[in-house]
Formats: C-alpha cells, sequence, structure tokens
C-alpha cells in the first residue's frame, strides 16, 4: 500500500470523530463545530455528487469553475470561505488547478474531504499534495498569527536558561 493511500481520508470511512482542538491550528478551529462541519459536507457532496464534471465541456471548465466554486464560496459556503483564508487560499488554487487539468485522479477532492470529515489540520497538506501531483508552483502563503516568533517570550526562555550557568552563580545583583 503506498504512503498517500494509507493517510487517505475516505467518505467510506465513515463516521469520524473530529480532531480534537488542540491539534489543531487556532486559525482553523472554528471549522471542528457541527455547522461548519455541516456546511463543509454541502460543499463536498457540491463536488463529488452535484456537478456533472464529465458534461462540461474542456473549454469550458475553467469558466464554470470560477464563477460558480470560486466566485461563489463566500456566498454559499462562507465557513469553507473562511478556512480557505486562513491556509492562504490553497483550497481556491486547488480548484483552479483541476479546472485547468480534469484528467486530476479523483483524491483532488480530498481538502473537502478532510474539512467534511473534522480533520482541518490536513487542509493544507492535502491541497498542497493535490497542487504538487498537478504540477502547480505552491503559493507562498503567509504564516500563521501564532507561527510568528515571539520576540518577548523568546527573550524570557533565553534569560530563564541564563541563570543556570556557572559565570551567573553566585551574583546576587
Amino acid at each position: 500500500m503506498a504512503k498517500w493511500e494509507r493517510n487517505r481520508i475516505r467518505p467510506s470511512d465513515g463516521p469520524l470523530l473530529p480532531s480534537m482542538p488542540a491539534a489543531v491550528q487556532p486559525a482553523l478551529r472554528f471549522m471542528l463545530g457541527a455547522e461548519a462541519r455541516a456546511e463543509a459536507e454541502a460543499f463536498r457532496l457540491e463536488l463529488n455528487d452535484r456537478i456533472q464534471w464529465s458534461n462540461i465541456p474542456g473549454h469550458l471548465m475553467v469558466a464554470f469553475v470560477e464563477k460558480h466554486l470560486v466566485g461563489q464560496l463566500a456566498d454559499r459556503w462562507p465557513q469553507v470561505a473562511r478556512a480557505d483564508e486562513a491556509v492562504g487560499g490553497l483550497l481556491t488554487e486547488v480548484l483552479r488547478a483541476f479546472a485547468a487539468n480534469p484528467k486530476l485522479p479523483g483524491w483532488w477532492k480530498s481538502p473537502a474531504v478532510a474539512l467534511a470529515s473534522g480533520r482541518p489540520e490536513r487542509l493544507r497538506e492535502t491541497c498542497e499534495g493535490v497542487l504538487a501531483h498537478a504540477g502547480v508552483p505552491l503559493p507562498q502563503y503567509e504564516s500563521y498569527k501564532e507561527e510568528v516568533e515571539d520576540h518577548i517570550l523568546k527573550a524570557a526562555v533565553r534569560h530563564w536558561q541564563d541563570r543556570d550557568r556557572p559565570e551567573f552563580e553566585g551574583d546576587d545583583a
């Protein structure tokens, strides 16, 4: 079994408990709620069942995806759009990559499956995997706020570590 097959989340796996909040980046924790998961499931069903991809001619695919999915993401699925913003627009890049290359394997929908099954921490990883398979260079994204270095905390930790150094022993000042 290939590595990507072991890590794959499939809707046929049955209902999954959502991830523990501590395992999810703070910017994506809102996706653990029941309402957000229901919205993500509606988005997944739209991609998987409701759109007959084979009926859309290739030359119209890009326009269709831009108009009906990317263009309406914030209106129809606001929680999914918020999650897309949190990962720097990688989900919309996946939709655009599929529109440009409709022959991608069916697992191109795995970011939607990860959101719908309560695994938002896998959103960035699955999007980057699909984009890498499609040959799309990964867009530069901003770090989460909590990933940015905290200089005050770093200085405090450094000071705490310095107190045990031999050159500081006996210095009561």
